[in-house]
Formats: C-alpha cells, sequence, structure tokens
C-alpha cells in the first residue's frame, strides 16, 4: 500500500517508483516492513521543497549507501536533499556533494584536516562515531559567522571539496539556522503523508478514471496471468483438441485427406450458391418489391372507391 500511495502520489509509474523506493530501502538497510516510513518521507520531501520523486531517487542513489554506515537517518538525509533542491542542487549533483562532505568529513584528507582543526571541529564522539550532521553543520556555522565571505567560502571547500562547496554552504547556512533539525522532525512525523496525499490527488475525475483502468487491468492479470485463470482452463482444453486432432491426421493421413477435400468443396459450393442467391436477389428484389407496391395499391383501391363513390371521403 505505501508503495501504491508514493507511485500515485509521485505521479510516477509503479515500476520506477518500485526501483526508486526498494534502492533506498537497502540502501539504508531498512526491512521491507518499513515501506512505508520511506514512502511517507519522501512524500513529505517532495510536497514541501523544490524536487520531485525522481530527483530524490537519483540523490539517494549516491547518498544511502555512506548515510547508513555513518548512522544518518533516511529524515535526515531527504532533509538535507530537499533544502539543497530548494537552492538548484538537486538529483545526482545533490547525491554526489553529500556523498562527498559526509565521506571527508569522516575520512578528512590533508586540507579538510587541517581546515578541521583551525575551526576547532568535532566530527567525532568519545566511542569514534561520527556526530549527527545537523550538529557539526550548526557548528561551523558558529564558528565562521564572524569570518568574511570569502574565508568562510574557503573553509567551506577545504571540508568539503570543490565540488560540494556550495552544497556545503547552504547547508552550513541551513543547519545554522536550525532548518534541518526543524524539517528533520517535520519527515519524523509524516506517518500517513503518501496515503493523504494520493487520497487527494485521485479524488475526482481523472481518479475515477484511473481507479477503472486498474480495475480492468486487475480483471487483465487475473484472466491472462494467474494459475487459476478460467481462461487457462478453456485454452488448454482448445489445446488438447488441436493436439488431439494433429495426431488423428498423422495416424489417419488419407482419411483426413478425403475429409478434408468434402469440407473443401462444400465451402466452394456454399460459397457459389450464396453468390448466385444475392445475384438472384438483386434481380428479382425490384420486382418483388413492384409487386408488394401494386397489391396495397388494390387493397387500398378496394375499400377507397366505395367510399368516395358514397360520399364518405
Amino acid at each position: 500500500p505505501g508503495l501504491l500511495n508514493l507511485a500515485k502520489a509521485g505521479g510516477m509509474e509503479l515500476g520506477r517508483t518500485a526501483d526508486i523506493a526498494s534502492n533506498i530501502l537497502s540502501g539504508f538497510g531498512l526491512e521491507a516492513s518499513e515501506m512505508g516510513r520511506v514512502s511517507d518521507v519522501l512524500a513529505a520531501t517532495f510536497t514541501r521543497t523544490n524536487v520531485d520523486l525522481g530527483m530524490l531517487g537519483d540523490t539517494m542513489k549516491y547518498v544511502a549507501p555512506i548515510a547508513r554506515t555513518l548512522g544518518v537517518s533516511v529524515e535526515e538525509a531527504s532533509a538535507m536533499a530537499g533544502l539543497l533542491g530548494n537552492v538548484g542542487i538537486q538529483g545526482q549533483q545533490a547525491g554526489t556533494a553529500l556523498r562527498a562532505i559526509q565521506s571527508r568529513l569522516a575520512a578528512p584528507p590533508a586540507m579538510a584536516r587541517k581546515a578541521i582543526d583551525q575551526l576547532g571541529l568535532s566530527i567525532t564522539d568519545a566511542s569514534g562515531n561520527m556526530r549527527p550532521m545537523v550538529d557539526i553543520m550548526g557548528e561551523v556555522a558558529k564558528k565562521t559567522e564572524k569570518m568574511g565571505t570569502a574565508v568562510r567560502l574557503g573553509f567551506f571547500k577545504h571540508i568539503a571539496g570543490e565540488e560540494a562547496g556550495s552544497a556545503f554552504a547552504e547547508l552550513v547556512n541551513q543547519g545554522g539556522s536550525e532548518a534541518i533539525t526543524q524539517f528533520t522532525t517535520v519527515l519524523q512525523e509524516s506517518g500517513g503523508e503518501a496515503q493523504r496525499i494520493a487520497k487527494e490527488m485521485g479524488d475526482n475525475a481523472a481518479g475515477d478514471i484511473l481507479g477503472f483502468s486498474s480495475a480492468w487491468e486487475a480483471v487483465n492479470i487475473t484472466l491472462t496471468e494467474t494459475n487459476t485463470s478460467p481462461m487457462r482452463e478453456l485454452i488448454q482444453l482448445g489445446t488438447g483438441i488441436l493436439r488431439s486432432t494433429n495426431e488423428w491426421i498423422k495416424e489417419n493421413p488419407k482419411l483426413a485427406g478425403t475429409l478434408f477435400k468434402v469440407f473443401a468443396v462444400a465451402a466452394v459450393g456454399v460459397t457459389i450458391l450464396g453468390g448466385l442467391a444475392l445475384g438472384i436477389a438483386g434481380i428479382l428484389g425490384p420486382f418483388a418489391m413492384a409487386k408488394t407496391g401494386i397489391g396495397a395499391f388494390s387493397f387500398a383501391a378496394s375499400w377507397a372507391f366505395p367510399l368516395l363513390a358514397t360520399g364518405l371521403i
């Protein structure tokens, strides 16, 4: 149900929707029973930010594996993807940027390590686990807020890399204003979102047509693609008759040939007689119509003339 609602809410073909949702599900290491949660989070994201379901699928393809390793939830990753989408960083671009940011924070190269040390950032906790991304972004925002714009951007590029620097700058700004935290909370509380959107989108004539189409497709599947289809019995019966006929023809070739000739001659005779009947009907038809017209006129005259004679009409 969650998958069907997501497809309808996202306006996407079911197969493509299933591919996106299942990739995200497995990417974050979630069980199939969590499909409803994933559907609700995705629906809540693309209805509140400047991304669609396809863009989120492309983003998560790059983000999910490393996010799972670092303990980033699907809600947190979706929140960051949606906020990046609002500034035009979408799809694969957002995915590669988020992947680079998380990777460089977890295992910073020399330039990133130097910038992190200069800012005095705490990337990991006492157990060696990476701190929540939102907390790191907020800390970066506080420690760079008084810097000049050029110096600040330089730190962002050193930490996140040249390509992901602009995305990191946007996330730092959003983290400093707690927008990431607030949006993550919204996504965590989005239970039933996909169903609600799908219901609203289907409450019209177009939705009724889709429902009818779906019902017709279900009948077609039942008749043609299930093991218990009644049509299968009919087809199998016809197949058996044809195979038996074939075997009989092989065993009685002369008799079969004779019968075939008889049927062929009969068919030709029926065709000829039918043609003659049509021809005769074409010739005699006008005469029959004339005869019928004369008879009708005679009948009418038989009672009309006496009445005329008596002056009644």
